[in-house]
């Protein structure tokens, strides 16, 4: 799943569109009112579709997931137990979808000003904070998933020959993410996860000297490690 895109929605005929658009909306009305996990797929969906949405629209409706989770939390037992571990995952996702907001707000100030965005404080702290090493696989490919939504958004939002100027370098960390998906899933023993999340780097041609030679070292590592499986 990793990496995997949102889908769009079907561009058939007008009408199917149209169908397809009014049923993306009962969905979104529906999802307002059910736990914090599902108002938290509804951000997801919220912020795919952010050009419907203003900044502050957007700053709204995750102040309301949060005070969800935050009414869930208070249900639980005070002590901290396995029952809290969800939660807690929800809330790890609750603040990259604020930060989140803040690199779309970014992006949207250099389409109206054409200033270079200063991200190089979101990319920093989604290095530092990642989840626990132990953690199943799943909690790994949900956060570094939406990462890399937005790094695409980043991508996509300049001209691809400005991306190669010294002023845009290190304004996203697709292969450093994919690298370290990898390497837990290999940690993990899932040599084909860990693969799969490589193979997809031949999609980017070009990175840095050390990301190159860290993707490297994974696919050795992999390979040493489960040589019948990789066979």
């Amino acid at each position: 799943i990793f990496g995997t895109d949102f889908p769009n929605l079907p561009s058939a005929a007008a009408a199917s569109t149209s169908a397809a658009t009014s049923d993306t909306a009962e969905a979104k009305n529906l999802l307002r009112n059910y736990s914090a996990k599902t108002m938290l797929y509804y951000n997801y969906m919220v912020l795919h579709d952010r050009k419907s949405h203003d900044d502050t629209q957007l700053e709204s409706l995750l102040n309301q997931s949060v005070q969800k989770a935050l009414s869930e939390w208070q249900k639980l037992p005070n002590f901290v137990s396995n029952s809290h571990t969800g939660l807690l995952h929800r809330f790890h996702i609750l603040v990259e979808l604020k930060e989140s907001i803040g690199i779309i707000h970014e992006l949207n100030n250099y389409r109206r000003q054409n200033q270079v965005p200063n991200l190089k404080t979101f990319i920093t702290t989604w290095r530092e904070r990642l989840p626990n090493k132990w953690e199943e696989i799943p909690v790994w490919s949900e956060v570094t998933t939406w990462r890399n939504q937005m790094f695409n958004l980043i991508t996509s939002t300049f001209p691809i020959n400005d991306m190669g100027h010294s002023g845009y370098s290190r304004m996203h960390d697709i292969p450093w993410t994919f690298i370290k998906f990898a390497q837990i899933a290999r940690k993990q023993h899932l040599s084909t996860v860990c693969l799969t999340s490589l193979a997809k780097l031949y999609r980017y041609p070009s990175m840095e000297a050390m990301d190159a030679f860290s993707k490297l070292r994974e696919h050795i590592k992999c390979c040493l490690q489960s040589p019948m499986e990789i066979r």
